[in-house]
């Protein structure tokens, strides 16, 4: 297996990625609190997408894999925040009820990213935190 990185630079479409879909969604929200939601997807969504191409950039594969690993969970979240509302109007929930919480059901992806990766420090900073602690 090669160990070549392709070098490609993202175009203004990949990092636009999470405005469009997010701001026509957003139109569409119910409740003020789901229009919040959405936004806020849009906005980690491209936030986590350029963070992946800054490590990438600086050779940090790790982080990289990291970011880009959120960044596909918020644009899957874009998936899940279109199912997520007929399901939960076919067992029973308000349409507005179910409006706020399919424009925030992608927070679960996320979640699951985050658990997935861990919270802990990079393995480089372990050994001068336990030294600091001393």
């Amino acid at each position: 297996m090669s160990r070549r990185v392709a070098r490609t630079r993202p175009s203004r479409s990949d990092l636009s990625s999470g405005a469009a879909p997010c701001s026509e969604l957003a139109k569409h929200a119910a409740t003020p609190l789901g229009t919040v939601g959405v936004a806020l997807l849009g906005v980690l969504w491209i936030t986590s997408t350029v963070l992946a191409l800054v490590y990438i950039k600086q050779r940090k594969v790790q982080a990289h894999r990291k970011w880009m690993t959120t960044s596909y969970a918020l644009c899957y979240g874009a998936v899940i925040l279109r199912s997520a509302g007929p399901l939960l109007t076919t067992y029973g929930v308000s349409l507005t009820v179910a409006n706020t919480i399919e424009m925030w059901s992608w927070v679960g992806g996320l979640v699951f990213v985050w658990w997935l990766f861990g919270l802990e420090a990079p393995r480089a900073a372990r050994p001068a935190a336990a030294s600091a602690s001393r």
